[in-house]
This record gives C-alpha cells, structure tokens and sequence, in this order.
C-alpha cells in the first residue's frame, strides 16, 4: 500500500526573503489530518515547490502550539525601527 498526503491551500502565506515563503495549511496523510507549516520556494519556471523544511502538528497539539507561540511573543526582544 502507498501512503498518500494531501496539502490544502494555504491558510496563511509568511514572506521570507526572495524566492522563499512559510505557508500554514492543512494536510493529510492515510487519512490523517496535520497541520503544516513549510518552507517554499520559488523554481527556475516560476511554480512554488515545498521543500523538506517544514513541521506538521496533530490537530490535538494545536494548543500547545499556540501556548507555545504566545510564550515566546511576550519574550521576544524588540527592535527598533
């Protein structure tokens, strides 16, 4: 049996620098729902192709996620501008 994974459209898109995004979609493998946040980056022709650079999270781990995500909003260090 081949295992199988589908990637939705994006539920958010984070510019990086040229020719590199962070998209934010949902997935799925042998009928197994995961988030995934992936490097793309832009081929020769133009076509954005996902790289090996990514994590997937269970849907059960989405408030871990966030706890952690918040947590490290309030310990960020600022820049000035």
């Amino acid at each position: 049996m081949t295992a199988t994974s589908v990637r939705s459209q994006p539920i958010a898109t984070i510019d990086r620098r040229d020719g590199e995004q962070v998209r934010v979609q949902w997935g799925e493998f042998n009928g197994v729902p995961f988030l995934d946040l992936r490097l793309y980056f832009r081929d020769p022709s133009g076509d954005w192709r996902p790289t090996r650079k990514g994590i997937t999270v269970r849907p059960d781990q989405l408030d871990e996620l966030a706890s952690a995500i918040n947590a490290a909003r309030t310990t960020a260090p600022r820049r000035d501008r």
